[in-house]
């Protein structure tokens, strides 16, 4: 399980960034960029240079907000706004968040409005919008191959190694399986 309160005790003051550094390598492993991706000081518009995958040009920002989603749209219709002028070729950015969206209000639809909006805006512009939340970051932490990453952003401790070696060759025999 992932305990979200234990990387915010961890990093404290240090959570945007942290957050920032652990989206980084959770959006190399999705798009199979062992390599790592160029990025500035204080990249423009996305936190790295956008990476070729399969035909598309792909980018990322991450969010970390402590007011609700929703009043942020202005400022996550900005960030689609920048990228497409700074990226003309981009055609998907997927944003990291640090919540879960609530449920829209309407009953007889889930995603809430202003996430509809966004994804107009971008579809708009050319650009689909891909959403990783906080569930979606859980799952991609228990894969094999992100287990380390877990232990580094929310454990910080190696003093059991051998159980994380252990865990890691069962992990990997069950999926040969």
């Amino acid at each position: 399980m992932v305990f979200w309160d234990e990387f915010e005790a961890k990093h404290g003051n240090r959570l945007e960034k942290e957050f920032e550094n652990l989206t980084y390598h959770l959006f190399c492993y999705e798009y199979n960029n062992g390599k790592g991706i160029h990025r500035y000081h204080n990249q423009k518009a996305l936190e790295t240079d956008p990476i070729k995958y399969n035909d598309e040009c792909i980018g990322f920002q991450t969010k970390v907000y402590d007011t609700p989603l929703s009043k942020n749209k202005g400022e996550l219709k900005k960030c689609i706004k920048k990228a497409n002028e700074v990226y003309p070729k981009l055609t998907t950015i997927v944003f990291y968040i640090y919540k879960e969206f609530g449920q829209s209000s309407n009953e007889n639809q889930n995603k809430p409005d202003y996430i509809k909006e966004i994804e107009d805006y971008g579809r708009e512009r050319c650009i689909k919008v891909i959403w990783k939340v906080r569930s979606e970051l859980e799952r991609m932490l228990q894969e094999p191959e992100n287990i380390l990453l877990y232990y580094i952003f929310f454990k910080g401790d190696f003093n059991g190694i051998q159980t994380l070696e252990s865990f890691i060759k069962k992990s990997e025999n069950k999926l040969a399986v």
